[in-house]
C-alpha cells in the first residue's frame, strides 16, 4: 500500500498554479523619501543592544474604510495592538533585502478600529547586533506610513515612546555570537503596566524623536516583505497539562510539546516578589554555542507572563521556586505559514514515522529565512537551503510554500559582491568587502565555493524553477549567476582550477576528494545556467557553458576513474564516498559505474 499525495503530477500542477499566484516581481525597487508621509521615529539614548521600546499614538476617526494598509518597519522586531486587540504578534523580518536596505511589513488594520478616539500601541525589541541573519542598521527606529480616510497614521514626533523598564539582561550565557536576538529578562515588579489599553495614560511618555523618511540612512530602501505574517495558533495547553503540578516543590517543570516547534512559553503563578523562574527548552544548547532563553522575576500576587523571543524544542522546561503557585502553563506555537498539503502514506510504520520527522525537520527550519538550525545559529546557509528547497514542494501548498525559497534566491545575489562572487550565510553583519569575515561580532562576508555552485545550479535555483514555473525570478536574477561562473576557469586539462574562496571548505568529514567534487558541482552549476540562458533569453550564453560542460566530461573519466571507483591524483587519503556519489549525481559517471 502506498499512497503519495502531491506526486507524479506535483512539479506540472505547481507550474500550473503559479502561473495564476506569481504575477509580480521580487526586484527591489527604491522608493524616495517624497512617496512617504511617516518619518522613522524613536527615543534618545535607546541603542543599546538587546533594548525594548513602547510607543502609542492616540487618533479620533469620523469613519473606518473597509481596508485600512499600513506599511510597518523597524529594527527589529514589533508587536502592534490596536485599541487593545493584539494585530500583529512579532512582526518585521530580520534585516537585510539588501546589504542597506530593510524590509517592511503591510497590515490592515480596519477590523480593530472603529468611530472615535482609538489607539495603536507598538512594543519594539532593538537587538543592537549583527548575526548570521540579521544585518543590524545599527540604530533602534520604528516606521509606520498610511491613511485612514483622510487621517495619516504614520510615524512622527506626535508618537509617545518610553522604555520598557521591565525588560533587561539576564546573568551570563548569553546567545552565541551567531545570533542576533538575546535572552529575553522580564521584571515584573519594574512593569509598566497595562499601557496598550487605550485608557492609558501616556502623557508623561516623551514624543518620539524624527530621523527621517525612507530611504534615510541608517535603515535604507524599503522592501516589501516577500513572505507572509506568521502562523499563529494563540495559547495552547501542553500535552502533559493534566499532570503539571498546582505549585512547585522547587527545581524543574517539564512541559512536553506535541514535536519540536517553535514557541514562546506563557505562564501564569502565584507568588512573592523577587523570585527568579528560568525557562528553556530541551533544545537549549548545552555547548559554548548558547542559545536563547528566558528569564522571569516575580511581583507579588497572582500574575502572569508571555515570553515573546521564540525558542524551540521538544519540552519547555520551567524552573520554579518552591512554593509557587502554578495557576496555568501555556506555549503558543508561531512558524512560517504555509499549508502541509503534502502526504505520505504507507503499510510500513518505520517509513511513515521518516515521513513525519523528516517534515517537522524541514518545517522547523523555516522562519525568516531557511536556517540550518533553530537553535544555535539560525543562518541561511545556502548548503542547507538547496536540499530544503528540493524538499519542501513536496510538503506545502504551492501559493506560499515556495515564497521562501524565492526570497533567499533574491537575497543571495543581491548580497553579490563587487567582485562577482557570492557568499553565505546572508542576511548576515557586513563590514565592507575588504574586511570579510568577523565572527566574533556576528560578521559574515566568506564565500564557500562548491556551496555556492551547488546554490545557483541545477538542484538549486533551476529546482525552484522546475516546480514553480517562475521565469521572472529566474530574468531577475541569471545577470548575477552569469558574472559569478565567470569566476570559475579551466585548466590546460580541461578540469576546474580549485577556488579557495574565503573558506576553502569542501564538506564535513575527512577524506574529502576536493578535485573530483569541484568538477561535479561546476558541470551543474553549468547545466542549470544552460536551462537558465535558455529560458530568460540569453541563447548566446549557451555555447560557452556546454563548451566547458564538454571539457569537464572528456576529461573527468579520463583523469579519476581507477576503474571500480573515482579517486583524484590530488587526493592521498581513502576514496570518498561523497565525491563517488557526486559523480553519479552530477551525470558524469555512466551507468555501468554506477556499482
Amino acid at each position: 500500500m502506498l499512497n503519495i499525495s502531491n506526486g507524479m503530477n506535483i512539479r506540472r500542477l505547481y507550474q500550473v498554479l503559479f502561473f495564476v499566484t506569481f504575477s509580480i516581481t521580487f526586484t527591489v525597487s527604491k522608493v524616495v523619501g517624497s512617496d512617504y508621509q511617516g518619518q522613522w521615529i524613536g527615543m534618545a539614548d535607546s541603542n543599546m543592544t538587546n533594548t525594548w521600546l513602547c510607543f502609542r499614538k492616540q487618533m479620533v476617526l469620523q469613519s473606518v474604510p473597509q481596508v485600512v494598509k499600513v506599511k510597518v518597519a523597524c529594527d527589529s522586531k514589533y508587536w502592534l495592538w490596536v485599541n487593545g486587540k493584539m494585530m500583529v504578534f512579532e512582526g518585521q523580518l530580520k534585516r537585510g533585502p539588501t546589504p542597506g536596505d530593510t524590509y517592511h511589513d503591510e497590515i490592515n488594520l480596519a477590523p480593530a478600529l472603529k468611530p472615535g478616539k482609538n489607539v495603536v500601541a507598538v512594543l519594539m525589541w532593538y537587538w543592537g547586533k549583527h548575526g548570521f541573519s540579521h544585518n543590524s542598521s545599527g540604530k533602534a527606529g520604528l516606521y509606520m506610513d498610511g491613511m485612514i480616510g483622510d487621517v495619516p497614521v504614520g510615524t512622527d514626533s506626535s508618537w509617545k515612546v518610553t522604555r520598557h523598564t521591565a525588560y533587561g539582561e539576564t546573568d551570563t550565557p548569553h546567545p552565541n555570537y551567531r545570533l542576533s536576538e538575546a535572552n529575553v529578562q522580564f521584571d515584573a515588579r519594574l512593569d509598566i503596566g497595562d499601557w496598550v489599553a487605550p485608557e492609558f495614560n501616556d502623557t508623561k511618555w516623551s514624543a518620539a524623536e524624527e530621523y527621517g523618511k525612507p530611504p534615510v540612512q541608517p535603515w535604507g530602501a524599503l522592501v516589501k516583505r516577500p513572505i507572509p505574517q506568521w502562523k499563529d495558533s494563540g495559547l495552547k495547553e501542553y500535552e502533559n497539562v493534566a499532570t503539571l503540578p498546582p505549585s512547585s516543590k522547587g527545581g524543574v517543570i517539564v512541559a512536553r510539546l506535541p514535536y519540536n516547534a517553535h514557541v514562546t512559553p506563557y505562564l501564569r503563578i502565584e507568588a512573592p516578589a523577587g523570585l527568579v523562574i528560568d525557562i528553556r527548552t530541551d533544545n537549549y544548547p548545552p555547548t559554548i554555542k548558547r542559545g536563547v532563553r528566558a528569564v522571569y522575576i516575580t511581583r507579588d500576587g497572582v500574575q502572569e507572563y508571555e515570553s515573546l523571543g521564540w525558542m524551540n524544542g521538544h519540552e519547555m522546561q520551567y524552573t520554579v521556586p518552591a512554593g509557587v503557585k502554578v495557576l496555568s502553563l501555556k506555549y503558543r506555537e508561531t512558524g512560517y505559514n504555509a499549508d502541509f498539503d503534502g502526504s505520505f502514506s504507507c503499510d510500513d510504520v518505520a517509513l511513515n514515522t521518516l515521513w513525519e520527522k523528516s517534515r517537522r525537520t524541514l518545517y522547523v527550519n523555516m522562519r525568516d529565512t531557511y536556517m540550518d538550525c533553530p537553535d544555535r545559529e539560525r543562518a541561511q546557509w545556502w548548503g542547507d537551503e538547496v536540499n530544503e528547497i528540493g524538499q519542501s514542494f513536496y510538503v506545502f501548498d504551492a501559493a506560499h510554500g515556495p515564497l521562501l525559497a524565492k526570497k533567499g534566491i533574491f537575497e543571495l545575489m543581491n548580497w553579490q559582491r563587487a567582485d562577482g562572487s557570492i557568499y553565505s550565510p546572508v542576511p548576515s553583519g557586513r563590514s565592507s568587502d575588504d574586511d570579510r569575515t568577523d565572527k566574533r561580532t556576528g560578521i559574515w562576508n566568506s564565500e564557500l565555493p562548491v556551496q555556492m555552485l551547488a546554490s545557483v545550479g541545477y538542484y538549486g535555483f533551476w529546482t525552484y524553477y522546475r516546480y514553480t514555473g517562475d521565469r521572472q525570478t529566474m530574468v531577475d536574477v541569471y545577470p548575477a549567476v552569469r558574472r559569478y561562473l565567470t569566476l570559475w576557469k579551466l585548466d590546460s586539462e580541461g578540469l576546474v582550477i580549485h577556488r579557495a574562496g574565503d573558506w576553502d571548505w569542501s564538506d564535513w568529514g575527512k577524506e574529502i576528494d576536493v578535485a573530483i567534487l569541484d568538477n561535479a558541482w561546476l558541470y551543474l552549476a553549468l547545466k542549470g545556467a544552460v536551462e537558465m540562458a535558455r529560458l530568460t533569453g540569453n541563447d548566446a550564453d549557451v555555447a560557452g557553458y556546454k563548451l566547458k560542460m564538454k571539457s569537464i566530461e572528456g576529461a573527468f573519466n579520463r583523469t579519476f576513474w581507477k576503474g571500480e571507483y573515482y579517486h583524484s591524483p590530488s587526493h592521498n587519503g581513502d576514496t570518498d564516498d561523497r565525491a563517488n556519489a557526486m559523480a553519479v549525481i552530477a551525470g558524469l559517471a555512466k551507468p555501468e559505474q554506477y556499482a
